[in-house]
Protein backbone atom coordinates (compact mmCIF):
# COMPACT_ATOMS: atom_id res chain seq x y z
CA UNK A 1 0.00 0.00 0.00
CA UNK A 2 1.28 3.32 -1.17
CA UNK A 3 2.35 5.45 1.93
CA UNK A 4 2.77 2.42 4.70
CA UNK A 5 6.28 1.99 5.63
CA UNK A 6 6.43 -2.21 6.76
CA UNK A 7 9.34 -2.18 9.56
CA UNK A 8 12.44 -3.91 8.49
CA UNK A 9 12.63 -5.69 11.81
CA UNK A 10 8.96 -7.48 11.06
CA UNK A 11 8.97 -11.00 10.69
CA UNK A 12 6.78 -13.44 8.64
CA UNK A 13 5.50 -16.81 8.85
CA UNK A 14 5.03 -18.79 5.92
CA UNK A 15 1.63 -20.82 5.15
CA UNK A 16 0.28 -23.24 2.13
CA UNK A 17 -3.16 -23.41 1.19
CA UNK A 18 -4.66 -24.44 -1.98
CA UNK A 19 -5.35 -22.54 -4.97
CA UNK A 20 -8.48 -20.97 -6.03
CA UNK A 21 -9.47 -22.87 -9.18
CA UNK A 22 -8.89 -19.47 -11.46
CA UNK A 23 -5.66 -19.33 -10.75
CA UNK A 24 -4.59 -22.85 -10.97
CA UNK A 25 -1.27 -23.45 -13.11
CA UNK A 26 -0.60 -25.02 -16.49
CA UNK A 27 1.26 -28.23 -14.93
CA UNK A 28 -1.19 -29.82 -12.33
CA UNK A 29 0.58 -32.69 -10.92
CA UNK A 30 3.67 -30.10 -9.87
CA UNK A 31 3.14 -29.00 -5.89
CA UNK A 32 3.52 -25.27 -7.01
CA UNK A 33 0.40 -25.41 -9.24
CA UNK A 34 -2.07 -26.60 -6.88
CA UNK A 35 -0.87 -24.29 -4.05
CA UNK A 36 0.01 -21.04 -3.39
CA UNK A 37 2.63 -19.61 -0.50
CA UNK A 38 1.53 -16.97 1.72
CA UNK A 39 3.32 -15.17 4.24
CA UNK A 40 1.81 -13.61 7.57
CA UNK A 41 2.79 -11.51 10.40
CA UNK A 42 0.89 -9.94 13.52
CA UNK A 43 3.32 -8.05 15.54
CA UNK A 44 2.32 -4.86 14.97
CA UNK A 45 -0.11 -3.91 16.99
CA UNK A 46 -3.08 -2.77 15.00
CA UNK A 47 -2.96 -4.57 12.00
CA UNK A 48 -1.82 -8.13 10.24
CA UNK A 49 0.04 -8.53 7.23
CA UNK A 50 -0.29 -11.27 4.52
CA UNK A 51 2.14 -11.64 1.58
CA UNK A 52 0.24 -13.39 -1.27
CA UNK A 53 1.42 -14.25 -4.63
CA UNK A 54 -0.46 -12.28 -7.13
CA UNK A 55 -1.00 -12.60 -10.75
CA UNK A 56 -0.90 -10.07 -14.25
CA UNK A 57 -4.58 -10.45 -14.98
CA UNK A 58 -5.83 -8.68 -11.95
CA UNK A 59 -4.55 -5.11 -12.49
CA UNK A 60 -2.36 -5.84 -9.31
CA UNK A 61 1.21 -5.49 -11.28
CA UNK A 62 0.15 -1.56 -12.12
CA UNK A 63 -0.88 -0.80 -8.57
CA UNK A 64 2.64 -2.87 -7.34
CA UNK A 65 4.43 -0.68 -10.15
CA UNK A 66 2.53 2.42 -9.15
CA UNK A 67 4.15 1.82 -5.30
CA UNK A 68 7.71 1.84 -6.30
CA UNK A 69 7.06 4.84 -8.30
CA UNK A 70 5.90 6.39 -4.74
CA UNK A 71 8.74 4.80 -3.21
CA UNK A 72 11.27 5.95 -5.06
CA UNK A 73 9.72 10.00 -5.30
CA UNK A 74 9.88 9.39 -1.20
CA UNK A 75 13.19 8.28 -1.09
CA UNK A 76 14.85 10.56 -4.07
CA UNK A 77 12.08 13.21 -4.94
CA UNK A 78 12.42 16.97 -4.53
CA UNK A 79 10.55 17.83 -1.67
CA UNK A 80 7.77 19.13 -3.32
CA UNK A 81 6.90 15.75 -5.48
CA UNK A 82 7.75 14.21 -1.93
CA UNK A 83 4.88 16.57 -0.94
CA UNK A 84 2.45 15.45 -3.36
CA UNK A 85 2.78 11.75 -3.18
CA UNK A 86 2.13 11.85 0.44
CA UNK A 87 -0.63 14.27 -0.02
CA UNK A 88 -2.28 11.84 -2.56
CA UNK A 89 -1.90 8.64 -0.01
CA UNK A 90 -3.34 10.55 2.29
CA UNK A 91 -6.45 12.26 0.28
CA UNK A 92 -6.89 8.48 -1.06
CA UNK A 93 -7.70 7.26 2.56
CA UNK A 94 -11.21 7.91 3.35
CA UNK A 95 -12.94 6.20 6.54
CA UNK A 96 -15.46 3.00 5.09
CA UNK A 97 -19.01 4.12 4.50
CA UNK A 98 -21.56 3.57 7.61
CA UNK A 99 -23.64 0.17 6.72
CA UNK A 100 -26.84 -0.31 8.48
CA UNK A 101 -25.35 -1.96 11.27
CA UNK A 102 -22.83 1.07 12.19
CA UNK A 103 -25.15 3.89 11.61
CA UNK A 104 -24.31 6.78 14.26
CA UNK A 105 -27.53 8.15 16.35
CA UNK A 106 -26.67 11.24 15.20
CA UNK A 107 -27.26 10.72 11.87
CA UNK A 108 -27.10 8.52 8.75
CA UNK A 109 -24.44 11.04 7.42
CA UNK A 110 -21.80 11.03 10.46
CA UNK A 111 -18.47 9.39 9.74
CA UNK A 112 -17.60 6.01 11.34
CA UNK A 113 -14.76 5.66 13.33
CA UNK A 114 -11.52 5.50 11.52
CA UNK A 115 -10.19 1.54 11.21
CA UNK A 116 -6.96 0.37 12.54
CA UNK A 117 -5.36 0.22 8.57
CA UNK A 118 -6.10 3.93 7.78
CA UNK A 119 -4.73 4.55 11.15
CA UNK A 120 -1.74 3.37 10.85
CA UNK A 121 -0.97 4.28 7.28
CA UNK A 122 -1.69 7.71 8.92
CA UNK A 123 0.66 7.21 11.55
CA UNK A 124 3.75 6.00 9.08
CA UNK A 125 3.46 8.81 6.64
CA UNK A 126 2.68 11.62 9.25
CA UNK A 127 6.63 12.43 10.50
CA UNK A 128 7.50 12.37 6.51
CA UNK A 129 4.86 15.11 6.10
CA UNK A 130 5.86 16.68 8.92
CA UNK A 131 9.37 17.72 8.08
CA UNK A 132 8.70 18.61 4.57
CA UNK A 133 9.56 22.37 3.19
CA UNK A 134 6.55 24.31 3.69
CA UNK A 135 5.62 27.19 0.60
CA UNK A 136 7.44 29.59 2.72
CA UNK A 137 10.80 27.41 2.30
CA UNK A 138 9.88 26.18 -1.47
CA UNK A 139 9.92 29.78 -2.48
CA UNK A 140 12.72 30.36 -0.47
CA UNK A 141 14.63 27.50 -2.50
CA UNK A 142 13.57 28.83 -5.44
CA UNK A 143 14.73 32.87 -5.17
CA UNK A 144 18.26 30.96 -3.44
CA UNK A 145 18.74 29.62 -7.11
CA UNK A 146 18.12 32.46 -9.08
CA UNK A 147 21.43 34.28 -10.36
CA UNK A 148 21.09 37.36 -8.25
CA UNK A 149 22.79 38.61 -5.31
CA UNK A 150 21.69 37.55 -1.93
CA UNK A 151 19.19 40.29 -0.89
CA UNK A 152 19.10 41.11 3.20
CA UNK A 153 14.70 40.38 3.50
CA UNK A 154 15.45 42.04 7.07
CA UNK A 155 15.97 45.48 5.39
CA UNK A 156 14.17 48.60 6.50
CA UNK A 157 15.71 50.99 4.16
CA UNK A 158 16.71 50.63 0.41
CA UNK A 159 20.59 51.28 1.30
CA UNK A 160 20.11 47.56 3.15
CA UNK A 161 18.48 45.28 0.93
CA UNK A 162 21.88 44.87 -0.72
CA UNK A 163 24.88 45.31 1.95
CA UNK A 164 28.32 46.47 0.54
CA UNK A 165 30.19 43.14 2.64
CA UNK A 166 27.54 40.66 -0.02
CA UNK A 167 28.22 42.88 -3.02
CA UNK A 168 32.07 43.16 -2.66
CA UNK A 169 32.75 41.64 0.24
CA UNK A 170 35.07 42.97 3.39
CA UNK A 171 38.86 41.82 2.35
CA UNK A 172 38.04 42.91 -1.32
CA UNK A 173 37.26 46.07 -0.11
CA UNK A 174 40.54 46.75 1.77
CA UNK A 175 42.09 44.81 -1.33
CA UNK A 176 41.00 47.60 -3.83
CA UNK A 177 42.91 50.68 -4.13
CA UNK A 178 41.66 53.87 -5.91
CA UNK A 179 44.41 56.13 -5.12
CA UNK A 180 45.27 56.64 -8.60
CA UNK A 181 41.69 58.10 -9.37
CA UNK A 182 41.81 60.26 -6.72
CA UNK A 183 45.04 61.79 -7.46
CA UNK A 184 44.33 62.01 -11.34
CA UNK A 185 41.49 63.88 -10.31
CA UNK A 186 42.66 66.27 -7.87
CA UNK A 187 45.47 66.83 -10.32
CA UNK A 188 42.50 67.85 -12.85
CA UNK A 189 43.22 65.07 -15.20
CA UNK A 190 40.41 62.93 -16.64
CA UNK A 191 40.63 59.36 -16.08
CA UNK A 192 40.56 56.67 -18.95
CA UNK A 193 38.79 53.29 -18.43
CA UNK A 194 36.19 51.02 -20.69
CA UNK A 195 33.19 51.96 -19.01
CA UNK A 196 31.31 55.23 -19.82
CA UNK A 197 29.36 54.42 -16.18
CA UNK A 198 32.59 54.91 -15.00
CA UNK A 199 33.85 58.07 -16.23
CA UNK A 200 30.71 59.70 -15.86
CA UNK A 201 30.45 59.54 -12.00
CA UNK A 202 34.31 58.75 -10.65
CA UNK A 203 34.95 62.69 -10.52
CA UNK A 204 32.02 63.46 -8.65
CA UNK A 205 32.52 60.89 -6.03
CA UNK A 206 36.11 61.54 -5.66
CA UNK A 207 35.22 65.75 -5.06
CA UNK A 208 32.65 64.42 -2.51
CA UNK A 209 35.87 62.65 -0.68
CA UNK A 210 33.30 59.58 -0.26
CA UNK A 211 36.46 56.45 -0.56
CA UNK A 212 34.19 53.90 0.06
CA UNK A 213 31.57 54.66 -2.48
CA UNK A 214 34.34 55.12 -4.68
CA UNK A 215 35.91 51.84 -4.32
CA UNK A 216 31.98 50.57 -5.07
CA UNK A 217 32.65 52.55 -8.43
CA UNK A 218 36.45 50.66 -8.57
CA UNK A 219 35.07 47.10 -8.01
CA UNK A 220 32.22 47.43 -10.69
CA UNK A 221 34.88 48.77 -13.08
CA UNK A 222 36.80 45.47 -12.36
CA UNK A 223 33.59 43.90 -12.62
CA UNK A 224 32.87 45.46 -16.48
CA UNK A 225 36.61 44.29 -17.55
CA UNK A 226 36.31 40.94 -16.26
CA UNK A 227 32.86 40.93 -18.59
CA UNK A 228 34.47 42.12 -21.44
CA UNK A 229 37.66 39.69 -20.95
CA UNK A 230 35.08 37.16 -22.26
CA UNK A 231 34.21 35.23 -25.63
CA UNK A 232 31.01 35.94 -27.35
CA UNK A 233 27.86 34.07 -26.78
CA UNK A 234 28.13 30.35 -27.56
CA UNK A 235 25.83 27.37 -26.74
CA UNK A 236 28.16 26.31 -23.83
CA UNK A 237 28.27 29.80 -22.68
CA UNK A 238 31.09 32.55 -22.36
CA UNK A 239 34.85 31.43 -22.40
CA UNK A 240 37.26 33.35 -20.06
CA UNK A 241 40.59 33.87 -21.36
CA UNK A 242 43.82 31.82 -20.26
CA UNK A 243 44.98 33.79 -17.02
CA UNK A 244 48.01 35.85 -17.92
CA UNK A 245 45.25 37.42 -20.28
CA UNK A 246 42.92 37.72 -17.50
CA UNK A 247 45.44 39.60 -15.33
CA UNK A 248 46.01 42.18 -17.90
CA UNK A 249 42.66 42.88 -18.66
CA UNK A 250 41.94 42.93 -15.01
CA UNK A 251 44.86 45.16 -14.11
CA UNK A 252 44.68 44.06 -10.38
CA UNK A 253 46.39 42.30 -7.49
CA UNK A 254 46.34 38.12 -7.97
CA UNK A 255 44.02 38.20 -4.94
CA UNK A 256 41.18 40.22 -6.36
CA UNK A 257 41.66 38.34 -9.94
CA UNK A 258 41.23 34.90 -7.67
CA UNK A 259 38.36 36.62 -6.12
CA UNK A 260 36.07 37.48 -8.71
CA UNK A 261 36.82 34.56 -10.73
CA UNK A 262 35.74 32.44 -8.45
CA UNK A 263 32.96 34.13 -7.40
CA UNK A 264 31.46 33.97 -10.51
CA UNK A 265 33.24 31.55 -13.01
CA UNK A 266 34.03 28.79 -10.39
CA UNK A 267 37.71 28.61 -11.21
CA UNK A 268 36.43 27.29 -14.83
CA UNK A 269 37.11 27.84 -18.24
CA UNK A 270 33.19 28.58 -19.11
CA UNK A 271 30.35 30.78 -18.18
CA UNK A 272 26.95 29.29 -18.36
CA UNK A 273 24.44 31.34 -18.71
CA UNK A 274 22.85 31.29 -15.60
CA UNK A 275 26.60 32.80 -14.44
CA UNK A 276 26.56 35.40 -16.92
CA UNK A 277 23.75 36.57 -15.68
CA UNK A 278 24.68 36.89 -12.02
CA UNK A 279 27.71 38.58 -12.92
CA UNK A 280 25.13 41.40 -14.31
CA UNK A 281 22.54 41.44 -11.56
CA UNK A 282 25.91 42.48 -9.46
CA UNK A 283 26.73 44.92 -11.81
CA UNK A 284 23.07 46.25 -11.43
CA UNK A 285 23.33 46.14 -8.01
CA UNK A 286 26.30 47.82 -7.13
CA UNK A 287 25.38 50.24 -9.66
CA UNK A 288 22.36 50.90 -7.17
CA UNK A 289 24.45 51.64 -4.59
CA UNK A 290 26.74 54.23 -6.18
CA UNK A 291 23.47 56.17 -7.45
CA UNK A 292 21.92 56.34 -4.31
CA UNK A 293 19.00 53.82 -5.30
CA UNK A 294 18.57 56.30 -8.78
CA UNK A 295 20.03 54.64 -11.65
CA UNK A 296 19.72 56.21 -15.12
CA UNK A 297 20.98 52.66 -17.14
CA UNK A 298 21.58 53.98 -20.47
CA UNK A 299 25.48 54.22 -19.34
CA UNK A 300 25.33 51.00 -18.13
CA UNK A 301 23.47 49.54 -21.14
CA UNK A 302 25.87 51.81 -23.59
CA UNK A 303 28.78 49.95 -21.58
CA UNK A 304 27.54 46.20 -21.78
CA UNK A 305 25.80 46.33 -25.41
CA UNK A 306 22.27 45.15 -24.47
CA UNK A 307 19.49 45.79 -25.60
CA UNK A 308 17.13 47.71 -23.09
CA UNK A 309 14.35 44.65 -22.95
CA UNK A 310 17.47 43.07 -21.06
Amino acid sequence: MPGLTLPKATSFKPFKRPRADGHARRRPSSALASRELLLNSSEHPRIDYTGREETADNGLVKHYSRSLLNELGLTFGTKKSRKAIASQTENAISPAKPTALHVSSRGANTPSAVDSATTAVLESIAPSVNTMASREDLQKDIDASKPRPKANLDAALPGEVYPIDNLVGREEMRSLSVKEWEDLVRGGKGITTTSRYVCNRVQRIVEAGNVRKLKVLRYLQLLLDFFFSLSKNTKDGRRLPQRENLEKALGVSDFLVDRVQRRFADRGLWMTKWRVDNLLTHIAALSLTIDDFEVDIFDLKEDLKLETRE
